[in-house]
């Protein structure tokens, strides 16, 4: 069952991040923080941008969600093959041999 949550967490993670990139490259911009800026600045109008505005913000929430849940399941390998139970010890773990902090 992990396995095949994990597949399809990848899938819906790769799915959001083209979208994200289409949205991007549609509007000249990196991320969310970026398009509202062109739209403040006049570059991008409200009227044509409304829409792909709040589609761009939910697909990076969305993103950030998935990446925490395939963190979680990571952890949880970890510390199931380190013989850890303790949420807090694996998440330690985790960052320090995944990115390391």
């Amino acid at each position: 069952m992990k396995e095949s949550l994990k597949t399809y967490l990848e899938k819906r993670l790769s799915k959001v991040e083209t979208d994200i990139f289409v949205l991007a490259k549609k509007h000249g911009v990196k991320d969310v923080f970026e398009f509202d800026a062109k739209v403040k600045e006049g570059f991008i109008t409200e009227d044509k941008a409304y829409e792909d505005y709040f589609v761009y913000d939910n697909l990076e929430a969305e993103r950030e969600k998935i990446k925490n849940f395939l963190d979680r399941i990571a952890m949880a390998d970890i510390a199931k093959k380190l013989g850890v139970y303790t949420s807090a010890i694996a998440k330690a773990i985790f960052k320090k041999r995944f990115r390391g902090q």
